[in-house]
């Protein structure tokens, strides 16, 4: 148990679903996998998350959560493994991407640094903003894993499918986390639950999950009854989240979802080219699980 709260609090498992997801971009087209840039968003998400949780370190009220007490805890790693990420990161898009491409991901760069804090007022970022985190987020994961690794590759029409269908999903699953919030944030934040309440929360979920569905089911190359069984899944999740779950319900149940699409592009023909795809992407992950791993063996 030690070990999976070490994955998960450290934001290595949202990392992990992250890269795994951005596989799943390029797989909905069936479009070879650029393995540079999934070690990118490995890196990148690892950073992103936990440079939130060191500007917010100091700001943890007096009642910690398991995961707020974990980081105080750990915090002098995280802070090492952190700045490891940034630099991993750095070279990543210096060596193996255009300057067109930084330049493509620059916004998505200011909005990770204001997310937490403007800096000029460390105890306000983005955030904060009432009504905006979940739009946010939703947005720069769409921007960021859809549109950006196959902006030349696909058409005007299949970047809107791609960017609406990270959308609609990012947002669908987020909600439970704000769910989960509903009683700590504070009310200047107006989340979706605090505005309409924990029941109407989840039907809004599950209209922007129904969308994500509906963009997979019409318009990409998947294992429709995998699919079907995939954001049943993922719906209950939804439905049974409540503000008394444990923190690993949310952020190792729910985030873990992410780390289990490549399951819709299983297909009963082994040797087709989607299904070595696949496999592929699955390789690769397991090789970042394992050598990350290894970061929190004794």
């Amino acid at each position: 148990m030690k070990f999976i709260k070490a994955i998960v609090y450290s934001n290595v498992w949202i990392a992990l679903g992250a890269s795994v997801y951005a596989c799943n971009s390029f797989l909905c087209f069936q479009k070879p996998i650029n393995n540079w840039f999934i070690l990118l968003i490995f890196f990148a998400t690892f950073f992103a998350y936990n440079f939130e949780r060191i500007v917010k370190i100091n700001q943890f009220n007096f009642q910690l959560s398991e995961r707020q007490e974990w980081i105080k805890q750990h915090q002098k790693l995280i802070r090492i493994l952190t700045l490891l990420a940034f630099v991993v990161s750095s070279v990543l898009v210096m060596f193996f991407f255009t300057f067109d491409d930084a330049m493509f991901l620059l916004p998505a760069l200011f909005i990770v640094l204001l997310y937490a804090t403007f800096f000029v007022n460390q105890k306000f970022g983005l955030r904060d903003v009432p009504g905006l985190k979940i739009f946010l987020i939703a947005a720069v994961w769409g921007y960021v894993l859809g549109v950006f690794p196959l902006v030349d590759k696909l058409s005007q029409k299949e970047l809107i499918y791609l960017f609406a269908d990270k959308f609609s999903f990012i947002f669908a699953i987020t909600i439970p986390f704000d769910i989960r919030d509903v009683f700590k944030d504070s009310v200047e934040k107006k989340t979706i639950p605090q505005l309409l309440g924990v029941n109407l929360s989840k039907a809004i979920a599950m209209l922007f999950l129904a969308i994500s569905f509906f963009i997979h089911y019409h318009f990409f190359e998947v294992n429709q009854p995998i699919l079907f069984l995939y954001f049943l899944i993922v719906a209950l999740l939804i439905l049974f989240a409540n503000p008394n779950r444990k923190e690993l319900y949310f952020s190792g149940l729910i985030d873990g979802v992410l780390v289990l699409c490549l399951v819709t592009f299983i297909q009963p023909n082994a040797t087709s080219k989607l299904s070595l795809n696949a496999a592929h992407c699955s390789e690769l992950n397991w090789l970042l699980w394992g050598r990350i791993s290894a970061l929190h063996k004794p």
